[in-house]
């Protein structure tokens, strides 16, 4: 044991606390140490001195007061404690913090995480499935695709029609307009309203009549333009009738045999043909008025 060791426990060694094999060698440092053995006698001989001294009488109002402070104190520890005294330490409010912020946490997960769901599984068994049979499968749409792709656009009419087969076209589309349905009947004919479940179908089914029905006129029209080109075209490339000679002035009496001489003559042109005949039929009563 060094002086360092033994000054710190110079106290312990005067009062005797020590245990046998501390106080041994620390008695035996002293020996060889003067200044140590120096520090350990001044200690003893101030202990033997507090020993020696007479004991102070205390005051008696001195130990009266020293025992009522005793009563409170033992009084104030035999006090019940509150059993919520537990909610104002400060573990149990940090518990309490930590699992309002959990449920937090936890809420707006859950809200996040859990949406709506789809609008076809709130929905009935039977409604649900009569919707997914109303939706068209590929191979109808590939079908729709293909028709729409086959049908021809008509070319508009030429311009180069004459006017009369142009007034025909016209006349002939004023004659295919419908005519506007009252009101009355349109009530009446109104179809009985249906339920959710078939409106697509038949929202279906009328877009294919309207798309039939145009592609239809479309074709009639075209037919029509055709016809009346054909009809123009005949027309112009026609020659036309070589005008009448006027006969030599004759007695009225000799009128009727020319009028029979223009008959079979006009006859003959008839005979010939198409617009020649008729224009020759129209001009020879006119020259034979004139006569």
């Amino acid at each position: 044991m060094d002086c360092t060791g033994v000054k710190e426990k110079l106290i312990d060694l005067a009062y005797g606390e020590l245990d046998p094999a501390e106080d041994r060698a620390a008695r035996e440092h002293c020996a060889r140490c003067p200044d140590c053995a120096k520090g350990l006698a001044e200690l003893t001989e101030t202990l033997t001195l507090a020993r020696q001294a007479p004991e102070p009488e205390l005051p008696p109002f001195l130990n009266a007061r020293v025992m009522a402070h005793a009563r409170e104190q033992a009084a104030m520890k035999k006090k019940p404690i509150s059993r919520w005294a537990w909610i104002f330490r400060p573990q149990a409010a940090m518990a309490a913090v930590a699992m309002i912020a959990a449920s937090v946490v936890i809420v707006v997960a859950v809200e996040r995480g859990l949406g709506p769901e789809p609008r076809l599984y709130n929905l009935p068994e039977e409604t649900a499935a009569r919707r997914a049979e109303d939706q068209p499968g590929d191979a109808e749409l590939k079908g729709r695709a293909d028709w729409m792709a086959g049908a021809t656009v008509p070319s508009a009419p030429a311009e180069s029609a004459a006017p009369s087969a142009m007034a025909e076209g016209f006349d002939n589309q004023d004659e295919n307009v419908a005519v506007a349905p009252t009101a009355s009947e349109v009530v009446a004919g109104a179809p009985a309203p249906q339920s959710a479940a078939e409106q697509p179908r038949r929202r279906q089914a009328e877009s294919d009549e309207l798309r039939r029905e145009r592609v239809a006129a479309d074709g009639q029209a075209e037919e029509e333009r055709l016809a009346f080109t054909a009809d123009s075209m005949r027309d112009s490339a026609a020659p036309e009738a070589p005008a009448p000679v006027a006969a030599p002035p004759l007695a009225p009496a000799s009128a009727p045999a020319d009028n029979q001489a223009a008959g079979p003559s006009a006859d003959s042109s008839r005979s010939g043909g198409g617009i020649l005949g008729l224009r020759a039929k129209s001009v020879a009563p006119a020259g034979a008025g004139s006569l």
